[in-house]
């Protein structure tokens, strides 16, 4: 995948999870996701040394109301928060590459985090149908793992 901005992904879509490892390999869940533009103060990401990354940034964040649980997922605190400063979902652009991080706690600024539980889709292809890739969750590796497709209903938020 070349040349997407993240901003782009803006708009409602029904998200689908499908496990391919994990205790709950062969499950699938769905339900919707919505990215919405992030605040110009939001979209730095903090680095170790309290700078402002120059590689990455959060142009997005939004809510979902999919139960990762269902698919062998760690839950991190809200999925369905709307707070900016600790939203549900919060879409990462680093260089080419577009990460989904879900669960408010996971997303909670003023918190660096080194290690903890995580829940990350990898966006690996984009279209005007939406989006799809892979997702992992777990601890210190994946604990479960699985591939996704987020299917545009709306270009803006709900």
């Amino acid at each position: 995948m070349t040349g997407v901005d993240g901003e782009t992904l803006a708009g409602v879509y029904e998200l689908v999870l499908v496990a391919t490892s994990g205790d709950l390999a062969g499950s699938s869940v769905n339900g919707h996701l919505e990215l919405q533009p992030n605040e110009p103060s939001l979209r730095g990401i903090p680095s170790p040394d309290g700078k402002t990354q120059t590689d990455s940034s959060a142009p997005l964040y939004g809510t979902t109301d999919v139960d990762v649980t269902r698919v062998g997922g760690l839950r991190l605190g809200e999925p369905t928060s709307s707070d900016p400063t600790q939203p549900g979902v919060l879409l990462v652009q680093q260089g080419e590459g577009i990460v989904l991080r879900i669960g408010s706690e996971a997303n909670r600024r003023g918190v660096l985090r080194f290690d903890g539980g995580y829940f990350a889709m990898r966006v690996r292809r984009v279209d005007k149908a939406g989006f799809a890739g892979s997702w992992a969750s777990g601890i210190a590796q994946a604990q479960a793992a699985g591939h996704f497709c987020a299917i545009r209903l709306d270009s803006g938020p709900r």
